[in-house]
Parts: C-alpha cells; structure tokens; sequence
C-alpha cells in the first residue's frame, strides 16, 4: 500500500482502445502534483502495426508499469501483451491473469502470440533467478491495489479489485472440460477513486454476471462513474443491466467493436440508454463511417475538483447523450 500526500493536484487519466475490426485495450493513469504515481493496462491489441496502447505510453514518457491485467486469452484482448511484458514489466509489476489457466494444460490451440505471452510468463515464473515480475491469479473479489491519497486533511483512496471470474465456476470447468471458453475466465475489475466508481468488464457473460448478483451484490454500487461495458456490448452479457439502479443513471458507458458477430448490438445499447447518461464508442455503430484503424476514448477525471473531461480520437464517438 502507498501512501501519498499531495499539495496542488489529483489526477486519473482513463484511456479506452478500440480498433476498426476487433481488439480492446485500456490503461489507467493516476497523477498526484502532475507526477504519474500508478499505471495499469488492461489488455492489448495491435491492428496494422498500429499499437496504440504503446504509442500512447511512449508519448506520456511511461516506463514502468504498476499493474498488467490479461483479461482471458481470447486474441482481440492479447495481441501485443506480449510486447508490454517485454517492454515495460519489472518486479514492481504485477501480472493479474485469469484464475484457472496457465497455457500449458489446457486443450486450446492458442494463438501463436498468445502462445508466447504464457511463455513469457511461465518462463519467468519457473526461471531460478529472480523473477522479473509478480504474478497474481484474480478471481471473484480479490484485492489488487489499495493506495492512499492524502490532500490537506481529506483522504481519497485508490482500490482495485478483482469481480470475476467466479472460482467455483472455474473449478467445475476444470471438472469438466479440458478445452474451457474462454470468456467464463474473463476477469472484471472494479476501481474506486475516492468517490469515483468504475467498473472495466472484459469479456465476462452473463454466466459470471449472475454469480457477481448472486454472491457480491454488496460490491458492486448502484451506478458507476464510468462503465466498460462487457463483451462489447453484446446481448450474452447485458444481465449487468439488473445489478444498476435505473433510477441512478451511470454517468458514461463505454463500448468497443466487433464486427465479425456485429457488436455493438444496437438492441443491447438501446436497453443502457435508461441506464447511463451518456454512451461512447471506439468504433460508429455502423462500421462504414470508420475513417480510422483506431478509435480512443480519453477521460480524463480531475478528483479534487470532481470533474470529468472526455476527449475522442479517431473512430471514437459518442452513440447517445441523455439530457437530464
């Protein structure tokens, strides 16, 4: 746990990835006084050479970063973590990967770049020298990060926290098949930021939605600040919806593409608009305004001052704003 005192400003930067066809990535980025004090990605993908995540840590000066979190090895969130692995992991980094999966027992013919970022992983972990970095198994509720901010005399705490996927779940998969789906692994993180909620889905269905209703509806607020939806917002994952309150609408959503199963589905986006105030996108919901190979949805959450600036590039948009 860190804890930090700060004098002028406090800062999280929330960067939201999307490619033309497929592929997600995030990265989060606290600032205290103009200084970066925790980085954390979220999956990555690379689409025509172009890796955005990278570009963007390149252009902010980043070297190091705190967290790594591979959300399931499903190729639209994996292409290129292997590249932050070697870029950017040292022992202070903490890998977080799915409960359950390791690359080599599992009956999955993997990506070759999936493939090599277990490698590097397991290689690591098995080395004899001292590891290069940590590795961390999530699963539901487990904690991950848990900083304090410290302004004058009011304190803002920073916690992470791991939703999914459920361990029992995970168990009786391994029971039971050998060749597991890979989104039931999918982990979903929580963050809260002084009284900043978000929530950062990944892939999870509704499978592991109704065990986080069923066994951790006490963690999960009624709205969020900011809302990664799961599975890029397809109808297998809108059971979310029942754990938000309507009546306290979620202030943004958010949503990558996949155009080969035509997600975002439209019908699915039009059930969140009772939800959420506002819903971006990092891709038109109709693919043929795509001008870009990319799209990125930058929010930017000044804490002290309470505010939220967002700021879209490429294909990114806004799909709906309600004016309450």
């Amino acid at each position: 746990m860190k804890n930090i005192f700060i004098t002028e400003s406090l800062t999280l930067d929330v960067y939201i990835i999307g490619y033309k066809k497929q592929g997600e990535s995030i990265i989060l980025i606290v600032k205290s006084d103009g200084l970066v004090s925790y980085t954390c990605i979220i999956d990555c993908y690379e689409y025509k050479k172009i890796n955005k995540t990278i570009q963007i840590l390149e252009n902010l000066g980043i070297s190091d970063i705190d967290t790594i979190c591979w959300t399931h090895p499903d190729i639209d969130h994996s292409i290129g973590i292997d590249n932050i692995l070697s870029k950017y992991a040292n022992e202070k980094t903490t890998i977080l990967i799915p409960e359950g999966l390791d690359g080599d027992r599992e009956s999955v013919n993997y990506h070759k770049r999936v493939r090599r970022t277990f490698e590097l992983i397991n290689d690591d972990i098995k080395s004899s020298k001292h590891s290069s970095f940590r590795v961390m198994s999530a699963s539901d509720c487990k904690p991950i990060v848990d900083d304090l901010y410290t302004f004058k005399e009011k304190s803002y705490s920073f916690y992470m926290i791991s939703m999914s996927p459920n361990s029992h779940l995970i168990r009786r998969r391994a029971l039971y098949t050998s060749e597991p789906k890979k989104n039931d692994y999918s982990i979903a993180l929580r963050v809260k930021f002084g009284d900043l909620e978000l929530f950062f889905g990944g892939d999870i269905e509704d499978v592991n939605i109704d065990l986080i209703k069923k066994y951790l509806s006490s963690y999960i607020p009624s709205s969020f600040h900011l809302l990664k939806i799961p599975h890029h917002t397809s109808s297998s994952s809108k059971n979310l919806l029942q754990l938000l309150d309507i009546s306290k609408k979620s202030d943004i959503s958010c949503s990558t593409v996949y155009r080969s199963s035509k997600l975002p589905d439209t019908n699915v986006i039009d059930l969140y608009k009772a939800y959420s105030k506002r819903f971006y996108c990092t891709g038109y919901v109709i693919d043929k305004y795509d001008n870009d190979d990319y799209g990125c949805i930058h929010i930017n959450y000044n804490i002290l001052q309470k505010k939220a600036e967002v700021k879209l590039d490429g294909n990114a948009n806004k799909v709906f704003e309600n004016h309450i």
